[in-house]
C-alpha cells in the first residue's frame, strides 16, 4: 500500500475513535472490540491480527507489547476522558511507517483505575510510530506524557 493509503487508514481510525455515541460502520467495530474482554483484533479494519503495541512510558506494568493494548487503550481513555477528541498536528510518512503527532483533549468525568473523576480539562500530545502491511497496522509504538495527564488531575506534582 501507498504512503497515502497508510495515512488514510490513520485518519479513518482516528475519526472513528473520536465519534461520541454516533453510529456508523468504523465506530460500531471499535465500540465492539472496545468491550470485548479479549478482543478479537481480526474483526477491526484497522488493526492486523497479531497487532503488537509498544509504550515507552508502560500504563499497563508487564505489558509493554500485547496484541490487544490498543483497544485495551482506547476503552481506558473512553472511561476517564468520554468526551476526547484527538486531533492529528503532524502526519509524516515514509514507505510501510506513519509517524502521527497528536494532541487529545477532553474533561476527566470517569473513574479509571483508583481515581474518581475530577472535572479537570486535560489535554496531552504524544507521538506514534505505526507499521503497516496490507493496509493493516501491524506495530505501533506510543511516545506520551503519563506525567501530563497524571499532573494535571493532580495525582502527582508537576515538575519544577
Amino acid at each position: 500500500m501507498s504512503v497515502a493509503e497508510n495515512k488514510a487508514v490513520i485518519l479513518a481510525a482516528v475519526a472513528a475513535i473520536n465519534l461520541q455515541g454516533e453510529t456508523n460502520e468504523q465506530h460500531k467495530d471499535l465500540e465492539r472490540l472496545v468491550e470485548e474482554p479479549e478482543p478479537d483484533l481480526a474483526a477491526c479494519r484497522f488493526l492486523a491480527p497479531g497487532h503488537l503495541n509498544h509504550f515507552v512510558e508502560s500504563i499497563y506494568p508487564g505489558q509493554a507489547s500485547n496484541p490487544n493494548m490498543q483497544i485495551r487503550l482506547v476503552s481506558m481513555i473512553r472511561t476517564a476522558v468520554p468526551d476526547r477528541q484527538f486531533t492529528i498536528e503532524e502526519m509524516i510518512g515514509e514507505g510501510d511507517t506513519v509517524v502521527v503527532h497528536g494532541t487529545h483533549r477532553g474533561t476527566h468525568s470517569g473513574k479509571v483505575g483508583e481515581v474518581e473523576p475530577t472535572g479537570r480539562a486535560v489535554s496531552w500530545s504524544g507521538v506514534s510510530i505505526v507499521h503497516f502491511a496490507d493496509g493493516k497496522a501491524v506495530e505501533t509504538w506510543h511516545h506520551g506524557n503519563l506525567a501530563e495527564v497524571l499532573g494535571q488531575l493532580g495525582i502527582i506534582s508537576p515538575a519544577s
